[in-house]
């Protein structure tokens, strides 16, 4: 009778230690000699896991996921409220052969990704893909995150781009570079967007797009970026327009654009404070809605000034 008690309570105690074992954590890592078979062990310090997507599936929400060293980890979706970082000197990237590098769909998450470098599929071919998508969700934050080469578009909703947001999300993009896509940042439906120092380079379209396509008021800041070498740089156009789409830039430069900040469709506005526009084939456009300056803004050596209306001075508030 004491031995079968005593075979009860191992038995007992090897299933706690496996659930234990299984339990979600706070952190999660993995690593480049890392494996996936490591989730029973909660993708541990000791023993992390290969991919981001098992590393996301062992945290608790509000959880972490850290990269430990060099390698690419591969797209993910995620479910909950999370963060995956790379910290400095490590080269956490996440290579798309199609579809998105991160996909963000679920009500309430919060997600926030640090030092990543996501990189789209090669060629302007297939369907469109996103570095970062996000349906659903809270809010998001990318901090010095690089993101490049989603090219495929037509100009339309849904064209490929950097990061792409389609909820009424609060987003802030902080020290970036979102590069050779078809959008660099494309927000819509009610998304709250804030640039802060990022550069947004060599995307085929548009730099920043805030579209208007619901009955919401889709708005953006840009503060002390560098947007270049786009067909548009900055731009409300919504497509079609049901509801409001506003952007504010402030000591941002706009250079080397097809047109550097345009305003297009009714009940838009765009507004410049302090900005650099030089360089651009046309400096601005406007049809329909409002751009304005305060006033304050340099606008010299463009080809042409502007391809369609003109600018609205007002005076700051």
């Amino acid at each position: 009778m004491g031995k079968a008690l005593a075979c009860l309570l191992l038995a007992a105690a090897g299933m706690l230690l496996a659930g234990a074992a299984q339990a979600q954590v706070p952190r999660a890592f993995v690593a480049a000699q890392g494996s996936d078979t490591n989730a029973s062990l909660n993708c541990s310090l000791a023993q992390p896991c290969r991919t981001f997507q098992a590393a996301v599936g062992v945290v608790n929400a509000g959880g972490e996921v850290v990269a430990l060293d060099s390698a690419g980890f591969g797209a993910v979706t995620i479910g909950k409220s999370v963060a995956i970082t790379a910290p400095p000197g490590v080269y956490a990237s996440i290579a798309v052969l199609s579809g998105n590098g991160v996909t963000i769909a679920t009500s309430g998450v919060q997600v926030t990704l640090t030092g990543l470098t996501i990189e789209g599929p090669a060629g302007n071919t297939g369907a469109s893909s996103f570095g970062v998508n996000m349906s659903a969700g809270t809010a998001l934050n990318i901090e010095n995150c690089v993101i490049s080469n989603f090219t495929v578009g037509n100009g339309l909703p849904g064209s490929s781009s950097g990061v792409n947001v389609t909820t009424p999300a609060r987003v802030r993009i902080a020290g970036s570079v979102i590069r050779n896509n078809f959008f660099g940042v494309y927000v819509d439906a009610g998304a709250q967007l804030d640039v802060l120092r990022t550069q947004m380079l060599d995307n085929f379209s548009a730099g920043v797009l805030v579209d208007a396509s619901t009955a919401a008021t889709t708005h953006a800041t840009v503060t002390e970026s560098l947007v270049s070498n786009s067909g548009w740089g900055l731009a409300v156009n919504p497509t079609p327009t049901t509801g409001n789409a506003q952007l504010a830039a402030f000591r941002t430069t706009l250079s080397a654009n097809g047109i550097g900040a345009i305003a297009q469709g009714a009940n838009t506005a765009l507004t410049l404070s302090e900005c650099m526009l030089a360089g651009n084939k046309y400096a601005y456009s406007v049809a329909l809605g409002a751009l304005e300056s305060l006033g304050n803004n340099t606008i010299r050596q463009n080809s042409n000034l502007s391809l369609e209306g003109s600018l609205t001075v007002v005076p700051p508030m």
